[in-house]
């Protein structure tokens, strides 16, 4: 069992997703990732209805969020992130960033 908590099996899921002590820290961390987030996608030029959908993943970054985890659990523990390819289409860049976005997701247009 927990060591911090006794609420579950000590796995790294455990600790880095639902274990009651970190809380607080993993709220913290979805505002700041969020807020990040949402300041590049404004720089980029990226407009309103495109950022929903990408700001959703980064605020479930640290939460089993089913439509955004293929494997419906989170993985960022084990250092992966949300494919952006699903969350960001080629109708929501503008034309200035698109081709560099794109590229670096390896995609071409």
């Amino acid at each position: 069992m927990c060591r911090l908590c006794r609420d579950g099996v000590e796995s790294m899921h455990h600790i880095f997703v639902t274990c009651n002590q970190f809380n607080d820290w993993r709220r913290e961390a979805a505002m700041e990732v969020e807020t990040r987030t949402a300041r590049k996608l404004l720089e980029a030029g990226v407009p309103e209805e495109g950022q929903l959908h990408v700001l959703r993943a980064a605020k479930s970054l640290f939460s089993d969020e089913s439509s955004v985890w293929p494997l419906k659990i989170t993985q960022y523990s084990l250092g992966q992130v949300p494919t952006t390819q699903i969350l960001i289409t080629s109708t929501m860049l503008p034309d200035n960033i698109k081709r560099r976005f794109l590229s670096a997701a390896g995609t071409t247009l």
